[in-house]
């Protein structure tokens, strides 16, 4: 299979994922019920509440480029573009709290990638 090819799979499986997501009715309430586990009286409070479709993209990307995966490089593209055309991007018009820990695990995820692709 050619690089290009496992590319785009892991690009497609990031579509796949995003469109299921939000297909599923139950998608709020499963939010919730998770947030619930960590903190029960104030799910805006919750660790999980701010984890984003480019955490998850910048997470595969690290995998990607630990693993030499171009699957997991496509799939964390297709997680980071997906959170750059929703309504909401990048945690515009959330909590303090959720802006706070966007821009830690980003952080948190962005320099291990920059690591990773400096040891290349």
């Amino acid at each position: 299979m050619k690089k290009e090819e496992l590319f785009f799979i892991g690009l497609g499986g990031s579509i796949l994922a995003n469109i299921l997501w939000k297909a599923w009715p139950e998608h709020e309430n499963f939010k919730k019920a998770v947030y619930k586990l960590t903190s029960p009286e104030d799910l805006e409070k919750s660790p999980l509440a701010f984890l984003e479709h480019y955490h998850w993209g910048l997470a595969s990307l690290c995998g990607g480029v630990a693993f030499n995966n171009l699957s997991l490089d496509g799939f964390g593209v297709g997680m980071v573009a997906s959170e750059a055309v929703g309504n909401q991007p990048f945690g515009i018009g959330k909590s303090e709290y959720e802006v706070k820990g966007n821009i830690a695990v980003g952080t948190v995820l962005s320099g291990i990638l920059l690591s990773l692709l400096g040891n290349k």
